[in-house]
């Protein structure tokens, strides 16, 4: 996901009232990892291809915040230079670190496929919580575990579900 997109997607999830935003900040990247996980009973292994967490300093109603977030990107050929789109993207927003976090937390998780898309979108009844074990400057780890119908792309349902998910990245 670009830069501007995220930012984004970042201020209308806290937004509520007048915020006043700084820069987004990068403050870790990561090269290395895999996800691994079943859609619709399909295992699929793949690469981190880009991870990072950011965070970004605001104001809302006057009082200062810090909203983090991590972005996950594992791809089936994980080469920089790959045109092949099959991968799985995790966004997780208001992050504290290692812990339990609700749909509340999940901006995006989704895997494309052969088998199809399976998107996480809690207003169509998909929820999925995200266990970290790992979550600083080193990297990220966790598992997610996910009740309810994924869609697809479009938002229609009957996306194959996504069962076994654990992930991890490193620098």
């Amino acid at each position: 996901m670009n830069r501007a997109i995220r930012l984004a997607v970042m201020l209308s999830a806290i937004a509520t009232s007048p915020a006043r935003a700084d820069e987004l900040k990068t403050i870790a990247t990561f090269t290395k990892g895999q996800v691994s996980l079943s859609q619709g009973g399909t295992p699929i292994k793949w690469q981190l291809k880009a991870g990072e967490i950011e965070s970004m300093s605001m104001k809302i109603g006057g009082k200062p915040i810090e909203v983090v977030s991590y972005h996950l990107s594992y791809w089936e050929d994980g080469n920089p230079r790959s045109t092949n789109s099959n991968r799985v993207e995790i966004t997780l927003m208001n992050m504290t670190g290692p812990g339990k976090y609700t749909k509340d937390n999940v901006m995006v998780f989704s895997v494309m496929s052969k088998k199809g898309t399976s998107t996480h979108r809690s207003s169509k009844g998909t929820d999925c919580a995200f266990e970290l074990t790992k979550a600083d400057e080193k990297g990220i780890a966790g598992t997610a575990t996910c009740k309810g119908e994924f869609v697809d792309f479009n938002g229609k349902p009957g996306a194959p579900k996504l069962e076994g998910v654990k992930f991890d990245s490193a620098s």
